[in-house]
């Protein structure tokens, strides 16, 4: 072998992305693991999970896992602060210290304590195929009802 190393020995880093399978569509979100690397790395490691969606209209158009997920100490720095959000957009939210929670907006958000007080959560990834699809279906849960989710890696 010559001077230069052999591209086919060197480890590929590819993006993280997350695949959502909800009411009868499939989406993709990348993950901002350059922004939010511990938050990012502690929901890989979750990965695959099923839950229940759980409309949060206090916050807007955004539904939020039913089951507590933590994946940081109280005591961690909220990596990439959201502000308003949008379609697509992913947060997590951990600094209550009782609702540890990964949530998903299908249009403008901004994530507010009952009682209407804002506070910081971090903005972990972005849905960027299937969004039509997800915006759609997640707008009727505050109507219809909750949705079973399968959340998993996407593979390639």
């Amino acid at each position: 072998m010559g001077p230069w190393p052999d591209p086919r020995e060197e480890e590929i880093d590819m993006a993280k992305r997350m695949r959502i399978l909800m009411g009868g569509i499939e989406c993709e979100a990348a993950l901002f693991e350059d922004k939010a690397p511990d938050t990012v790395r502690a929901l890989w490691e979750q990965l695959p999970f099923v839950d229940r969606t759980y409309h949060v209209a206090n916050s807007g158009q955004a539904w939020r896992t039913a089951t507590q997920r933590p994946l940081l100490p109280v005591a961690h720095p909220v990596e990439n602060v959201a502000d308003r959000l949008g379609a697509g957009d992913i947060i997590y939210w951990y600094k209550g210290g009782v609702n540890q929670i990964v949530a998903f907006c299908y249009g403008k958000a901004r994530w507010y304590l009952p009682g209407a007080k804002p506070v910081d959560a971090a903005l972990i990834g972005k849905i960027d195929k299937g969004l039509d699809g997800f915006v759609r279906v997640s707008s009727r849960i505050l109507y219809d009802g909750n949705l079973t989710a399968w959340f998993s890696r996407a593979e390639g």
